[in-house]
């Protein structure tokens, strides 16, 4: 028992070592900007973090410091400015491509200056603020962060955003849109358009919703687990007779009037509600 207990320690070990050295090598492969080895161009590099975003969707950008000093950046954040200057790319990749610089008419949450960015580390500056009065509009943008507040000396990336999917959009019409108006409609009709308290009626309002279809699928499972010592005792009978244990379990549920969807259906009904929930509850600060 005792070497028995070895070798599957052994067993054990060996397939832990083989998944992580291919889950290793696979995210090497298929993501090296974020697994890879840090081999690439030293200097300051400012970059997306993805480098197509979903309409809806706000972008999102890192600033690697790859020197051995500190970088300090002036303070952008005043009025409407972005940390960084937006500009839509017109014929992007053609000969007559040119930039249309854009201006912020609205904010959603006051920008958070980035003053520096220590050596060998990396910042993200979040774009969610100007997600409605900046990025509206698809196709591929423009960012720039001047470096000694000086036109010359500055750095660019760019990065796409792109229509959502039919599934996506119908999952937005339905769902979430409906959560983020109803969201926004109980935070007008309170002291202070307070967020929090909306948010919290709001999530309320949904359980009351989602309590009937819970219910059900609890009265199914509540069934099934009655009836299991019956299928248990079907099984042992008719183990070598697949075709009828089927017959008697189809039997036994009739008899019981147990829909065996009942249990789970309710819960995948849930799913994308809750899920819907959740994503109006963390855009809804970037209104």
């Amino acid at each position: 028992m005792s070497a028995k207990k070895r070798f599957n320690f052994l067993e054990f070990a060996l397939i832990f070592a083989v998944v992580y050295l291919l889950t290793q090598f696979a995210l090497k492969s298929f993501f090296p900007e974020k697994y890879g080895n840090d081999n690439g161009p030293r200097g300051i590099i400012l970059k997306p973090v993805d480098a197509t975003v979903k309409g809806g969707h706000h972008p999102l950008l890192i600033i690697q410091n790859k020197t051995e000093e500190d970088l300090v950046l002036d303070d952008r954040c005043g009025g409407l400015q972005a940390p960084v200057e937006v500009s839509f790319v017109k014929n992007p990749g053609e000969e007559n491509e040119s930039l249309n610089p854009l201006i912020a008419e609205d904010i959603a949450v006051p920008c958070e200056p980035i003053m520096e960015v220590a050596a060998g580390t990396s910042v993200q500056i979040d774009l969610a603020s100007w997600k409605y009065s900046l990025f509206g509009q698809f196709g591929t943008y423009e960012v720039t962060l001047p470096i000694d507040g000086t036109e010359e000396d500055q750095l660019t990336t760019r990065f796409e955003i792109y229509e959502a999917g039919t599934i996506t959009q119908l999952f937005r019409t339905f769902i979430t849109r409906p959560f983020l108006n109803f969201l926004i409609f109980i935070a007008s009709l309170l002291p202070g358009y307070n967020l929090g308290i909306a948010i919290i009626i709001l999530t309320i309002i949904v359980k009351i919703l989602l309590y009937f279809p819970t219910q059900h699928a609890l009265e199914g499972q509540k069934r099934m687990q009655a009836v299991q010592p019956k299928l248990e005792v079907i099984k042992k009978k008719y183990k070598e007779d697949p075709q009828r244990f089927h017959q008697e379990t189809m039997k036994v549920w009739k008899e019981n009037k147990i829909n065996p969807l009942q249990s789970c259906l309710p819960m995948l009904i849930q799913f994308p509600i809750l899920i819907g929930l959740f994503f109006v509850i963390r855009d809804g600060s970037v209104l």
